[in-house]
């Protein structure tokens, strides 16, 4: 049995994930400018996969490509748009979904001055949960250079675990590259789910969660 129903499902009509400070949507040609704002900027490019944006066709070719998987129900893509402003700073997404539709690869871009602010954090947040509730995902992967201390600090932030490192594992503007592996699990996920939902609610009811917190934290293996 393959999880190919429930991926058709979750990505026909990609639907928006509002956060705290930010709206997760498709995108557009009219974010061309945006989007080509930090795609041409070399210091976002250095440690991802694809080349720095040379002209605002660059970014129109990538984004036609987006708009083809949205219309053939494949893309799981989303602009990150900025609410205090409507300017598009990143996207985040489903790069691969392999093994019968159970598991998903994350990989994210964003504009330099939104680094350090925690937004990347929040952004994948809301696609890891949407990838285990809707999408039926086991298990989610994202790959980053080891030397990207940025980029691992928003996964494990997230809960996602070093798997390990792989060494010369991806050939990139012309070399082979190391990359850290992570990884996190959907059972992992709704254990920290329930214990962190279970947190809210004495919070809420102003009970002293304390020594039931360390109970947990003992628990969960930490």
């Amino acid at each position: 049995m393959t999880n190919a129903l429930t991926l058709a499902e979750a990505l026909h009509d990609l639907p928006q994930l509002p956060t705290e400070r930010l709206l997760l949507r498709r995108l557009t040609l009219e974010d061309a400018a945006d989007v080509f704002a930090y795609a041409s900027d070399p210091g976002v490019t250095a440690t991802l996969n694809w080349e720095t944006h040379l002209s605002i066709d660059d970014t129109l070719e990538f984004i036609g490509s987006m708009l083809d998987l949205y219309r053939d129900d494949r893309g799981a893509v989303w602009a990150i748009q900025l609410l205090a402003t409507g300017t598009v700073i990143g996207t985040i997404g489903y790069n691969r979904l392999d093994q019968g539709g159970y598991v998903g690869e994350v990989g994210y871009a964003l504009a330099r001055p939104h680094w350090r602010q925690g937004l990347m954090t929040e952004a994948l947040r809301a696609v890891l949960d949407y990838g285990f509730r809707h999408m039926g995902l086991r298990r989610i992967e994202a790959t980053c250079r080891i030397d990207n201390i940025g980029s691992y600090r928003v996964m494990e932030k997230c809960g996602m675990t070093l798997d390990g490192v792989l060494r010369d594992a991806r050939y990139v503007k012309g070399r082979l590259e190391s990359i850290r592996l992570y990884s996190l699990l959907r059972r992992d996920y709704e254990r920290a789910y329930r214990s962190d939902h279970r947190r809210r609610l004495r919070g809420a009811s102003g009970a002293d969660d304390s020594s039931d917190a360390v109970a947990e934290d003992t628990a969960g293996g930490r």
